[in-house]
């Protein structure tokens, strides 16, 4: 996983050097695959037993199917689509998907004093990732209120959902 997290920032850094920036979008669903892979085989005996209710321990691969045909499909739209707004759509799925679930996973791994199958990969790859693309979104002149709004709206939903879980050991969703 180091070198992978090696490979990401030399390519990243590379991107940015010849100018091809939009085409690391199309890293964001290896990124999500990776995530998953760290959490499928212990996230949900790890969340039933820090929150409740429980959640169903079946289908939790099955579930992450939309999320990440979502993020194939809209980091090609930003990949071919040069404009802000296909980012600013990405940007959108990623403050869920990727900033809020890391924020997450650090979150109620600090409160719970347990490790969260997801706390590597949310730190060492969506953090990173995230970053990159809200820098992405400066580059193509997305203006700074619109990721904010972004930022607030789209993790809102997440971001109850740590409170909760943090706080009181209960789930929002």
């Amino acid at each position: 996983m180091l070198i992978d997290c090696i490979v990401l920032w030399i390519g990243v850094r590379l991107g940015a050097m010849n100018g091809q920036n939009r085409y690391w979008v199309l890293l964001a669903p290896l990124v999500f695959a990776a995530h998953v892979a760290e959490e499928a085989p212990g996230y949900v005996r790890w969340f039933n037993g820090v929150a409740w209710p429980p959640i169903p321990e079946s289908g939790f691969l099955e579930a992450q199917i939309t999320p990440l045909a979502a993020a194939a499909v809209l980091a090609a739209g930003a990949a071919w689509i040069p404009g802000r707004w296909s980012l600013v759509i990405l940007l959108s799925w990623a403050t869920h998907f990727f900033f809020a679930n890391a924020i997450f996973h650090i979150a109620t791994s600090a409160a719970t004093r347990s490790f969260s199958p997801g706390l590597v990969t949310g730190t060492v790859f969506y953090l990173p990732f995230y970053w990159w693309l809200l820098g992405e979104g400066r580059r193509r002149a997305v203006p700074a209120w619109t990721e904010v709004l972004v930022i607030f709206l789209a993790g809102l939903p997440a971001y109850l959902q740590t409170w909760i879980v943090a706080s009181a050991g209960r789930r929002f969703y």
